[in-house]
């Protein structure tokens, strides 16, 4: 894309691992989510033997170092790098940051966004939903990325 559009400035969103892998519910439920960048199905994994949750694991995983990879040879000034949880906590004010930065058509209508709009966060209900054994098992799988991203 960066060679298509060699003016266009990208924006990278990374997510706890931990948290970003309560969709695995959804594909054992649902049949046929997949990942975008890596194609792995955790429902068709599960259908033959394996496990979603380490599926899910892996796959974060390999997206983040996909995207990374992609990102790397860019100018540094053309990636806008931010985490979800961040946006979650300060979504007005992380626009506000980096719009002046990037331009006003990069974030538009920045002067009507609410000083602290309301944006449900659910950025800590891995740590609720998922035992101890299953968050130590997804954290063994992640624990580069995690600690790349600062997570761990």
């Amino acid at each position: 894309m960066a060679d298509v559009f060699p003016e266009a400035r990208f924006i990278s969103i990374v997510r706890d691992g931990r948290a970003s892998r309560l969709f695995a519910v959804a594909c054992q439920l649902v049949g046929g989510i997949r990942s975008v960048v890596v194609r792995r199905d955790p429902a068709a994994v599960a259908d033959k033997g394996g496990d979603p949750w380490e599926a899910c694991a892996r796959t974060w995983v390999e997206e983040v170092r996909v995207i990374e990879a992609g990102l790397a040879g860019l100018d540094p000034a053309r990636v806008l790098r931010v985490t979800y949880e961040a946006m979650v906590r300060e979504p007005a004010h992380r626009a506000r940051r980096h719009g002046p930065v990037w331009g006003s058509c990069a974030v538009p209508c920045l002067d009507r966004v609410s000083p602290s709009p309301s944006v449900p966060n659910r950025n800590e209900g891995w740590r609720r939903n998922l035992d101890a054994e299953l968050v130590a098992e997804i954290e063994g799988i992640q624990v580069a990325e995690l600690r790349r991203y600062g997570y761990l």
